[in-house]
């Protein structure tokens, strides 16, 4: 299955780890994928941390949506609405 996580804190790149290692293709969904690419998570970059993961893919909230068949809210609740 195709799935969209939206979020990249700490609830979302645990869904994309799972998932993925289920054998789902998943996509993750952030606002400014540039930007999110060089964020620190613990003690490397997202884009260093992403790249552990096979297959997995970081762009925008709105194309990950519309690539996925299931689309999971992993955001935190401020950002939900926006």
């Amino acid at each position: 299955m195709r799935i969209a996580v939206l979020g990249t804190g700490m609830v979302g790149r645990a869904l994309a780890l799972g998932l993925a290692g289920a054998g789902h293709e998943v996509v993750i969904g952030t606002r400014d994928p540039a930007a999110t690419a060089t964020r620190e998570v613990g003690e490397a970059t997202f884009a260093d941390w992403l790249a552990t993961i096979a297959g997995v893919r970081l762009l925008t909230s709105a194309e990950a949506a519309a690539v996925a068949d299931l689309v999971i809210n992993a955001t935190n609740g401020e950002s939900s609405l926006a």
